[in-house]
């Protein structure tokens, strides 16, 4: 995917973005996505996409069932780098936890 647009001291579009997408094999999961730009070493300065494992690793992990626990792109982790979203006996999100954010409690009734 790419996108294009006008950066701050340029008055042409270049190129902000040029994703490639990484799956697990024969699977819909994601494991990674990589900026590969001229300007990827910028690593979301711009507000482009933000490589949270600076596309050395993957971004995406999943637990035993398949659902999402952490996205490095996000900073969706617990201090020790996994697990940053805990979900509830009906596998429903019940917290969020973002690195340098904070955490979203989500309570259903």
């Amino acid at each position: 995917m790419t996108q294009r647009g006008v950066l701050m001291g340029n008055q042409t579009a270049q190129t902000i973005n040029d994703l490639r997408y990484t799956y697990k094999t024969y699977s819909n999961q994601l494991l990674k996505v990589v900026n590969q730009t001229a300007i990827a070493d910028q690593n979301g300065v711009n507000g482009d996409f933000k490589d949270g494992s600076s596309g050395t690793g993957n971004d995406y992990v999943y637990d035993d069932n398949g659902k999402l626990v952490a996205d490095l792109n996000k900073e969706i982790k617990n201090l020790s780098g996994t697990n940053g979203i805990i979900y509830n006996h009906l596998d429903k999100p019940e917290q969020i936890k973002i690195v340098g954010k904070g955490t979203i409690n989500i309570t259903d009734d």
